[in-house]
């Protein structure tokens, strides 16, 4: 982030009427772990570009730094609206300013939605923010990666499809484009089940899951309830719902009966990631693998990770007790929420 401040032209933005505070919450926007690509890396190289530019005047430079700002600010992988949620936030963060350039700043952040620019300005910033297009297959292949990444909750063949269709207009600009679209179309990504109650799902848990995102390229978080309580439609989707809230670029699904079951009616060589707090925990996971492996007849791929020791006391079940008094302290113990 300090890099990133570092590069910006403080004064300008505060000309636009962009307060610090505005600003840090901001820079916080594009600091979201989920963003994989969309990230402050992806800030830096675009303001490193334009301060790179001796070609352009200070107040160009200004201006598009301000765009660089604030055209991915916003960026939740399951929307389509994010370029014009992000021009409303640059709006209500100059509040009521008349700087001259507010339009312009406006017009571009828009435009990168489609690429199609209206002017010098423009078309300089959208170069900029498709340089990696032109890039050689070795830097492709890392985009690739992150890309596919932000979009875990999404089927991969739905998403190979929508990929390649993005790429193809590309294929005559560069022909490296035509191997990374051959590389999507034909990858076996490694894929994962990290299954539980998750009620609630805690810090413990979302250190698990960064582990495994280590290890697998994509990792379903599993939603399981007791079969004893009888869940409406409505309770399941709240619970989705809240998990998709925390977990904004995994794929949350819900399943009631037999873990068994559930890794059988996904991809061949799914792997099951499970989490371990001490001794204890692989003792019980031992047992409930020789369950799976009697009851389903196979020999499931099963990868135990050990949590970090600054986790390995937190449970769901002292998080609910501590739930039940009042001051919300368990709140501590709770990975925050996405919100934008």
């Amino acid at each position: 982030m300090q890099e990133c401040i570092k590069l910006l032209p403080l004064s300008y933005i505060n000309q636009l009427g962009v307060q610090e505070e505005d600003l840090y919450k901001i820079l916080g926007l594009w600091g979201q772990t989920y963003r994989k690509y969309h990230s402050l890396e992806h800030l830096y190289d675009l303001l490193d570009q334009i301060n790179s530019n001796d070609d352009l005047s200070k107040d160009n430079k200004n201006l598009l730094s301000t765009v660089a700002l604030f055209h991915d600010v916003i960026y939740h992988p399951r929307k389509r609206d994010n370029v014009a949620m992000s021009v409303e936030l640059f709006k209500r963060c100059i509040k009521s300013s008349k700087h001259k350039d507010i339009d312009t700043i406006a017009r571009i952040i828009q435009e990168t939605d489609s690429h199609i620019s209206t002017c010098k300005l423009s078309k300089i910033f959208c170069d900029y923010d498709t340089q990696i297009l032109r890039q050689g297959f070795s830097s492709l292949l890392q985009w690739e990666h992150k890309i596919s990444s932000e979009f875990q909750f999404m089927d991969y063949k739905k998403y190979a499809d929508l990929r390649i269709q993005f790429l193809e207009p590309y294929v005559k600009t560069n022909p490296s484009i035509i191997t990374l679209i051959e590389y999507v179309r034909f990858r076996k990504p490694s894929i994962a089940i990290y299954p539980g109650s998750f009620a609630p799902f805690h810090s413990g848990h979302m250190n698990i899951l960064n582990k495994a995102e280590n290890i697998f390229d994509k990792v379903i978080v599993a939603v399981g309830v007791n079969p004893d309580k009888d869940l409406g439609s409505g309770d399941v989707t709240a619970r989705i719902q809240e998990l998709e809230d925390i977990l904004v670029n995994r794929e949350v699904l819900f399943y009631q009966g037999y873990l068994t079951d559930l890794v059988q009616s996904l991809p061949k060589k799914t792997a099951i990631v499970r989490g371990l707090r001490n001794g204890y925990d692989l003792e019980y996971e031992m047992n409930q693998l020789r369950f799976i492996e009697d009851m389903a007849n196979i020999s499931p791929q099963v990868c135990f990770i050990p949590c970090d020791r600054e986790y390995s006391y937190i449970s769901s079940t002292a998080i609910r007790n501590m739930a039940k008094f009042e001051g919300n302290r368990e709140e501590k113990y709770l990975p925050k929420k996405v919100i934008i």
